[in-house]
């Protein structure tokens, strides 16, 4: 697998992960974002004290798999919901690999040259 299909691989979202019980859970939260930090762009996290709740909301771009993985692992510590929302591969998406693979062909041209 080349650089290019390992991006087109992958797919941006976002996660929402709603934590109780912050100061039980969140070590453990942490633990788990920290492992899966090489798909996580950023992050933010907010108290919501009235609602004793707090909300992380986590931009991920990564495979289906790391992504679905990780909410998973997530997911299973008590007191911790998580909805993750994924980008669908459109028409734009389809565009940017074909440039790349213009792209690239392009390069092994010049290279024959």
């Amino acid at each position: 697998m080349n650089e290019s299909d390992a991006v087109r691989e992958h797919r941006l979202g976002v996660v929402a992960v709603f934590v109780e019980n912050r100061l039980d859970t969140a070590p453990r939260v942490n633990q788990i974002l920290s492992e899966y930090a090489r798909i996580l762009v950023g992050r933010m996290g907010i108290p919501y004290r009235e609602r004793s709740l707090s909300v992380i909301s986590v931009i991920v771009d990564g495979s289906n798999d790391e992504i679905g993985a990780m909410t998973g692992k997530l997911g299973a510590i008590p007191g911790v919901s998580v909805k993750a929302a994924l980008r669908k591969k459109n028409g734009s998406d389809a565009a940017v690999e074909a440039r790349g693979e213009k792209l690239e062909a392009g390069a092994q041209n010049e290279d024959a040259t």
